[in-house]
């Protein structure tokens, strides 16, 4: 980490306050880092509250604990290089301007041009030179601070930032492979790249290089797509408007089907839960709808509205997860060609853990899925993960998250929120709803069938919260359970079974399991 004084080059030295008044702070945070983010995130000090507040849901929960990345809010297309060199995926609502063999988008603010391209030479810095050359002929400057970063297969990209003026950076991302630098150029205001970091970081993780589709763009073999549509559609919840996605199998147009609704785990997740190349919920929702079952997938409030304090301000873990959920249960409900007595629930990680309080406060869903959900308090799960990622050689301090499963654990005690948190107040309210879940007693007061689904690989939610819904479930014939020996916490398979997952398995582009989608549509098709 470094830091610069807005306006001048060279990296390095002590915090330097630019000249509006604002200390900004380049902090790259790599595919192995602690960071859901690859891509450089420039902070003002001014906006350190948000900042704070952004992080208690990229970093505080289950799914937290991994290297994902979320994907842009908009829809993806793919742009590929005339001469057929490279792809990759960049959101749809960014305006194509690009002649030639260099490819130039816009953003819709018009505040950040991107530029790609491919181009002959020696090595990587002779090329980044040479492409330079041909976008901003004109243009000198010294990176401010050079990083590298490692993507899965061994690619690694070279960034260099420079700030052109005092709110102006200009960022190369670079790789070098046979002969040919690729390279990514980026221009514009820094906040605007800021906000933008995902999808930049959606744009790498789905590069590819030669003729092969972007790892975005592949579906699973267990998906047939003659057997489904797609529509786009806005979840109203509440005041709120959240992108969604409406699957349909093509049956539905002649009879009523089943259909689920697919809750995220924490964060600010995407509608597919993009965790790098990976995308859970896509694979299970095309998985299911070819085999016949409809699903309704969203971005979270805490996705879409992630620079919104009016929504984040006083949040609760209710406003987090379940009014979304209920949201969507009833949209499904109401939808032409569904069964409106068999919409089940589907929660991973987080949502696992709070299916059954959504199914609770619904009141109407036929069942209930929970996979790679913590039957064990929340903090308890997220001091195992500290402890676990520590004995990897992961600094605990980095994640922001030490003393948390402590006063998580006195809340519960009955400790005073208020003055726990009393440093950071406005987090009070999110973190008390967070420790007073108690989803195994929800779940046993509920009558509705469930499926727990647990992959003995994982290391966030153990064979330990398995077994111990297991118990809670041990004399009621309503509760299915199946482990899989070989798959981690995104339902994927880890090569290595003889070892628990870790965080860079999950840059490791894979599918979900088919034997996790079909053993949810031979439960769902029971009922």
């Amino acid at each position: 980490m470094g830091y610069c004084r807005a306006g001048q080059y060279g990296g390095g030295g002590d915090p330097a306050v630019a000249g509006d008044g604002h200390l900004f702070r380049w902090d790259i945070a790599g595919v192995y880092g602690w960071h859901r983010g690859l891509f450089l995130s420039c902070v003002s000090a001014s906006e350190g509250f948000m900042n704070l507040f952004k992080r208690v849901f990229m970093m505080v929960a289950i799914s937290l604990l991994t290297i994902g990345v979320a994907s842009a809010q908009n829809s993806f297309s793919t742009y590929t290089d005339p001469d057929g060199r490279f792809n990759l995926p960049l959101p749809a609502d960014w305006t194509d301007v690009s002649a030639g063999a260099i490819g130039h988008f816009v953003s819709p603010a018009g505040d950040i041009d991107l530029y790609l391209l491919a181009v002959e030479a020696a090595d990587k810095a002779s090329g980044t030179a040479a492409a330079l050359a041909q976008v901003l002929p004109d243009f000198v400057g010294t990176p401010v601070q050079s990083s590298d970063i490692p993507l899965p297969g061994g690619i690694i990209w070279s960034q260099e930032v420079v700030v052109v003026e005092a709110t102006t950076l200009l960022i190369t991302l670079a790789t070098h492979q046979a002969g040919t630098t690729y390279i990514l150029i980026v221009q514009g205001e820094q906040a605007g790249i800021a906000a933008a970091g995902p999808t930049f970081n959606a744009a790498l993780l789905g590069y590819a290089i030669g003729e092969g589709a972007s790892a975005f763009e592949q579906v699973p073999a267990y998906v047939d797509p003659a057997t489904y549509t797609e529509e786009a559609i806005t979840l109203t919840s509440g005041t709120l408007a959240l992108p969604a996605v409406l699957t349909l199998p093509v049956n539905s147009a002649s009879e009523s089907v089943p259909a689920v609704v697919l809750v995220h785990g924490s964060g600010p997740s995407d509608r597919d839960e993009t965790i790098g190349v990976n995308k859970v919920f896509r694979d299970l929702a095309l998985g299911l709808a070819t085999q016949g079952i409809a699903s309704l997938r969203y971005d979270k409030r805490t996705y879409v509205y992630q620079n919104d304090l009016a929504v984040l301000s006083g949040l609760d873990i209710d406003g987090e997860v379940t009014e979304d959920a209920l949201a969507a249960i009833a949209r499904l409900q109401a939808t032409d060609g569904i069964d409106p007595a068999r919409v089940f629930v589907i929660g991973h990680s987080l949502g696992g853990m709070m299916a059954p309080r959504i199914a609770e406060q619904s009141g109407t869903v036929a069942g209930v899925v929970v996979m790679a959900g913590n039957a064990r308090p929340f903090g308890v799960v997220v001091a195992e993960q500290l402890a676990y990622l520590e004995s990897l050689g992961v600094d605990p301090v980095s994640s922001g998250l030490v003393g948390i499963p402590e006063k998580m654990a006195a809340i519960r005690e009955g400790g005073d929120a208020a003055v726990l948190f009393a440093d950071t107040p406005l987090l009070a309210r999110y973190f008390e709803s967070l420790a007073l879940v108690e989803q195994v007693a929800t779940a046993q007061a509920l009558t509705v069938p469930f499926l727990f689904l647990q992959g003995e690989r994982d290391y966030q939610v153990t064979m330990e919260d398995f077994g111990l819904w297991q118990a809670a479930f041990e004399n009621s014939d309503r509760a299915t359970f199946v482990s899989y020996p070989d798959l981690m916490h995104l339902m994927m398979a880890l090569g290595d079974v003889s070892r628990k997952g870790t965080p860079s398995d999950y840059n490791e582009a894979g599918f979900v399991a088919q034997q996790v989608v079909d053993d949810i549509a031979a439960w769902i098709n029971a009922q």
